[in-house]
């Protein structure tokens, strides 16, 4: 793995996905398989009351795991989760929840799940049981059920975000690993919750590390799955074919760009990829006079932060000469963080798509180079 660049890996993990089955480590014998080929982004149905709290806990466990995939550099994604009113019976969601931790594995799913139309069903409860993830690879359904608020582990500080971001991993195709100290450790190994408890409002792994342990534990699970006769040549070929090549080369375009004629960027290189910074804002302070905060932030460990000098742009891969795509943006606008593609349209103009999900459903922004600025504005 020296010599192959993390991108590379990512790259290979998303082309590898729609071919492979992912091996789940919750049961070491083999006696059951994770792995949906997902070959678009899965749409998530997120089911419970619309005053449940853990609804927005499933936008930070779904943002959480698009940022890894932004670090490696792959293009695949969880969908933006969408609510639904209602609820699964606790006696059925506990019937599930036991034959996950039994030998056998689910039979079958409900079969209200194969009759909504998102991929992801995600099911919030009042019940108490294991929370747990099964997955059809056949029906391309997946089903995450989570125990209620109300109990053990889930009443400790920041359990109940891990679970939750845990149980979508197994969502994505991870399996479990046997370290107490990251996100997948489960069965059979033992993970006692307290350790999830120690940093509040944080995911395991941190939002600032491990994404290469992430990398490398999903290579393991295709590693598992590259033993099966019917994929291994093909998955090979796609090996091979990412690890021999180069991504699409495109200059940086340097400079400070306007962006929605109330915020300027300036854009960097980041790892190969396209970052951008704010170096200017139309109203920088308060009226109180004030540096402007990160105030709409979904994270509110997170709203104490400076607007001037964040990396608002960040993830865009050049695909092509003067086009970048699969990026992320951040608005502090309105605490959204936006899918984005760019391209340079004219020597000092940038034509950037803005989106949640579905590219058409979004909005198109104009970036000017080196416009004529306020100095008050200035970082």
């Amino acid at each position: 793995m020296t010599d192959i660049t993390r991108r590379h890996v990512a790259f290979a993990i998303a082309l590898t996905l729609p071919c492979v089955c992912l091996a789940q480590a919750q049961n070491p014998s083999g006696g059951r398989t994770w792995g949906i080929s997902w070959t678009k982004i899965p749409t998530i149905i997120v089911l419970g009351r619309t005053d449940d709290a853990q609804v927005q806990l499933v936008r930070d466990a779904v943002q959480f795991w698009n940022r890894i995939f932004t670090e490696l550099g792959t293009p695949f994604r969880l969908g933006v989760p969408a609510f639904s009113a209602g609820a699964l019976p606790v006696d059925q969601l506990k019937a599930l929840s036991d034959q996950v931790l039994s030998q056998t594995g689910v039979s079958q799913l409900p079969a209200g799940i194969y009759e909504m139309q998102g991929d992801i069903i995600v099911a919030l409860s009042d019940g108490d049981f294991v929370s747990f993830a099964s997955r059809r690879p056949s029906r391309q359904k997946a089903l995450v059920a989570i125990k209620g608020f109300g109990f053990y582990p889930m009443t400790l500080p920041n359990v109940a975000r891990n679970v939750i971001a845990h149980e979508m991993g197994h969502a994505i195709g991870l399996g479990h690993n046997s370290d107490p100290t990251m996100l997948m450790c489960g069965r059979p190994a033992s993970c006692p919750a307290e350790p999830l408890r120690i940093s509040d409002r944080k995911i395991f792994p941190t939002d600032n590390g491990r994404a290469s342990d992430v990398a490398n534990h999903v290579s393991r699970r295709l590693a598992v799955a590259l033993t099966s006769n019917r994929v291994r040549t093909t998955c090979a070929v796609l090996l091979l074919i990412v690890i021999h090549s180069r991504p699409a080369s495109s200059e940086v375009p340097e400079g400070t760009w306007l962006f929605a004629n109330r915020v300027a960027v300036q854009v960097f290189e980041c790892s190969g990829l396209l970052c951008g910074r704010i170096v200017w804002l139309l109203r920088p302070r308060t009226p109180t006079g004030q540096p402007d905060l990160d105030h709409l932030n979904p994270d509110p460990s997170l709203r104490q932060r400076h607007l001037c000098g964040l990396t608002i742009i960040w993830g865009l891969q050049p695909d092509r000469p003067g086009h970048w795509s699969s990026g992320w943006l951040y608005d502090p606008q309105d605490g959204v963080t936006y899918d984005v593609t760019a391209e340079l349209t004219a020597p000092n103009t940038i034509s950037a798509r803005v989106y949640r999900g579905v590219p058409i459903f979004g909005r198109a922004e104009m970036l000017i180079r080196d416009p004529q600025l306020s100095f008050d504005g200035r970082c």
